[in-house]
């Protein structure tokens, strides 16, 4: 990643561990809910992740967002670069160096950067978001972590950002129970809205 490239929000996902997640609500949706689940539309997840958490800090009724710049930087691992349960499903050939744009919310571009698994060093999940957070570019950063591999590093180096950090997981965002932006994201890229699971 260049910090050149950098734009004002980025979202960095571990991609294989959202595939598994991904597929983990497929199965279940499937079984207990007992409905037809297509494999999910990875743009369309994109942008309800990236609005979702916008949305949501936004202090505007009626914020325009037509205009913006969304850097999407996918991590996977070397030797899992197809996706089991998003189209497109081909990091590589499919959605790195690519963009797209969605009239309402502005441009998203995609880049993917393959973890090598060195001996040395920090989990290349948590290299990038020290690497994002010394950027003056960014000022969002959104971020799906493995909880298993380094989502609690990447806790402790978000805690002493000025910038406006969103760590998402399949928790509730707070106490009240409201449904997290990654699962309702997810079901919406999976094609089903959350008032047909009463959500």
């Amino acid at each position: 990643m260049e910090q050149s490239q950098f734009k004002e929000t980025v979202l960095l996902v571990d991609a294989n561990y959202l595939d598994v997640v991904a597929g983990e609500m497929r199965a279940f949706l499937s079984g207990e809910a007992k409905l037809q689940v297509p494999v999910a539309d990875l743009p369309v997840w994109m942008v309800n992740a990236t609005m979702g958490v916008l949305w949501e800090k936004s202090a505007d009724e009626k914020p325009d967002y037509s205009q913006q710049e969304v850097q999407i930087v996918l991590v996977c691992e070397k030797e899992r670069t197809t996706l089991q349960n998003f189209v497109p499903s081909d990091l590589m050939k499919e959605v790195d160096g690519m963009a797209f744009r969605e009239e309402q919310f502005g441009e998203f571009q995609m880049s993917v950067v393959q973890d090598e698994h060195l001996l040395e060093g920090e989990p290349l999940m948590v290299e990038s978001v020290e690497m994002l957070l010394t950027s003056r570019a960014v000022k969002h950063l959104i971020v799906v972590a493995d909880p298993d591999k380094g989502m609690e590093a990447v806790r402790d180096i978000v805690k002493n950002t000025d910038k406006d950090v969103e760590l998402l997981d399949m928790r509730a965002a707070n106490q009240n129970g409201k449904p997290s932006v990654l699962g309702i994201s997810l079901l919406y890229a999976l094609g089903i809205s959350p008032e047909q699971l009463g959500a």
